[in-house]
């Protein structure tokens, strides 16, 4: 192997080690984040048993369980959707009065506020979900849609 094809093959190689560890720090981070905005209602398995679940009139969705309904990998684009509140998903409340403290919404009108980029953080709790979807289970129906109660 020539000097210049060893010089390309370890700075290809640094590159994919850092977007890795790039990517790990996001899921960690998303993972923080879920807890900070999800995990009451979801549960910090994402499996819909949050401490308040019970108390609401719709039970919370197993997010484990996206991938059953939207695939895998989840679509980025359709899952910030519903974070944001671009799409309506009842058990979420309304957009003025939000259960997660922070308005989303205003990642669309205001990215770099004082509480940080909030896309940043929404992309950042999806790339979480991904690593706790759990795939199908057999002879279960699959879930719910997001927003529905069944």
């Amino acid at each position: 192997m020539t000097k210049p094809c060893i010089a390309v093959a370890l700075a290809a190689a640094s590159l994919i080690f850092l977007a890795t560890i790039a990517f790990a720090d996001d899921i960690s981070e998303g993972r923080a984040l879920y807890i900070q905005y999800c995990a009451a209602c979801h549960g910090e398995k994402g499996d819909g048993h949050g401490p308040v679940a019970k108390s609401l009139k719709e039970a919370p969705g197993d997010l484990r369980r996206l991938g059953d309904r939207y695939g895998t990998p989840l679509p980025a684009s359709q899952i910030a959707r519903f974070i944001d509140g671009r799409d309506y998903v009842a058990a979420h409340g309304s957009r003025e009065m939000p259960v997660w403290g922070e308005r989303f919404e205003d990642i669309w009108t205001a990215k770099d506020s004082s509480q940080g980029n909030m896309h940043q953080r929404v992309m950042k709790i999806i790339a979480y979900l991904q690593t706790i979807q759990t795939g199908k289970h057999p002879g279960e129906a699959p879930p719910a849609p997001v927003g529905s109660s069944r």
